[in-house]
Parts: structure tokens; sequence; C-alpha cells
């Protein structure tokens, strides 16, 4: 059992436990999503306002640059200048010591009349409060847009926290005086058991060392493939359940345990 288990598990007077499945893809996705609704609503005003002939009318302002986190910087890399920087090489190495000791996968051959999903590196800096770089951070993914329904996953959908729920246990929080808990799984999709048969291409720049011609059996989720949130979720309401704690049914993101 990994540490963030054992930790977890090990709080005693923990009573409500929600599980909230919002990585920054999936925020940054959402925001996205929110701010061309936006766009779209603001140009068929325009076209309202002009075919009536209104004047004066003051138009709601739209600052995109609310979608993003100033604390984390996406950088736009090719992989030759990212080996050519120790920084990003060092974080490349550990993630990829962080996926060898999570045993995500086993290299082999490609088996016959089977394809595999393709792989990338994504560059990410965590800046401090001045502005000045604290953490470079790598993270290899895998092209989940070139899987195929039915062939490569089946299901992918899991449920996200609702935000009543969280303010519900925030209010009772302060009201009972409860400890309250918050923890970040490093690397939670990692943490999903793959039930569907993947093979992925080595990562990029790792080759010469796994050996050409060869891929990667996925055991374990990565983050991209499609099924990789419903399988952390999946793995995540399993341990919670042996260990005592219910789920509730008006959001399935809730997990209780009521302390002796």
């Amino acid at each position: 059992m990994s540490l963030f288990w054992k930790h977890l598990l090990g709080v005693r007077k923990l009573v409500v436990i929600v599980a909230i499945l919002l990585c920054q893809t999936l925020l940054y996705q959402i925001q996205r999503e929110k701010y061309f609704k936006q766009i779209t609503t603001l140009n068929l005003s325009l076209e309202f306002i002009q075919e009536k002939g209104f004047t004066n009318v003051v138009l709601p302002q739209l600052f995109l640059q609310q979608m993003f986190n100033p604390m984390f910087r996406v950088m736009v890399l090719t992989l030759k200048e990212a080996l050519d920087d120790l920084n990003w090489r060092l974080a490349m190495m550990e993630e990829m010591n962080a996926l060898r000791k999570n045993n995500t996968w086993s290299v082999i051959d490609l088996p016959k009349n089977k394809k595999t999903v393709g792989s990338k590196w994504v560059f990410t800096v965590k800046c401090k409060a001045d502005g000045s770089v604290e953490i470079y951070k790598a993270r290899l993914v895998a092209k989940g847009f070139t899987q195929t329904h039915g062939i490569d996953y089946q299901e992918t959908f899991a449920p996200v926290a609702k935000i009543n729920s969280i303010r519900i246990l925030l209010s009772l929080t302060v009201i009972s005086n409860w400890p309250l808990h918050q923890f970040d799984v490093k690397n939670a999709f990692l943490n999903g058991d793959l039930q569907e048969e993947v093979f992925m291409d080595l990562p990029p720049g790792f080759e010469n060392r796994f050996g050409r011609g060869k891929v990667c059996k996925l055991k374990k989720a990565l983050y991209g493939l499609k099924q990789s949130p419903r399988a952390w979720f999946e793995r995540f309401g399993n341990v919670i359940r042996r260990h005592g704690f219910s789920q509730s049914q008006a959001d399935h993101t809730l997990f209780f345990k009521h302390s002796t």
C-alpha cells in the first residue's frame, strides 16, 4: 500500500472524504468551453444590437487571462530543446523514475494486428509568488485522441465532486469543530488499473534505452488516456470502501464513515 493510502486511512477522526477529480486539463477544458460560449453569446448580442439599431449598450468584458493559473505555465518546447536543458532533463528523469516505481508498463514487442497509442511530453513550470521558477515538471502523456471507442476503451465516465457537497462539508467542519485534511495525490491517474489492453509508443527521447521497435504495454492508467479518470476513481472507491467508508447515493464522489 502506498504512503498516500496509509496516511489517508490512518486519520481516525476523519468523517467525510470528498474526492475531487478535477485535474488541470479538465479545468482548462471547462474554462475554455465557457469562454468560447461567452464569445458566441457576445457575437449574437452584437448582431442583435446592429439589427435593432440600439446604441450606448455596455457589453460585458471578457478576460481571457482568467482561464489560466498564473502560478503554472505550460512551456512550448521541442524535445531537443528540453533535452538540451539540464532542468528539463532532470524533470523527465524524475517522471520516468515515478513511472518505473509504479510499474506503469512492461516493454515488449508489439503483437501482430495491434496498434499503439502515441506518447508525448508536456512541460510546465510552477512559479513562486514573485514569478521565479519553483518546480520544473515534465509529464509523459498518452495521445488518447488516437484511441477508438469500443476497441481501445469502453467506459470513460467518472463523477466530479459537486460544489454543494464541498460547501456542506466545510460548513459541518466549522459547526462541529472537525479536523479537516486536504490531500494532493501526486500522479493520481497512475493509481488506476487498466482493464483494457493498451499499447503505447516508447517515451520520446528514451527509445534507445528500451530498444528500437519495442512498445509499452500499459498496466496502469496514464494521463491522456480516455479511460484514465474512470480507472482512478474505481481504484480509489474500491480501496476506501474496503476500509469501512460508504459511498453517498446523492453524490458519488462523497464517502463517509461514522467515527467510533
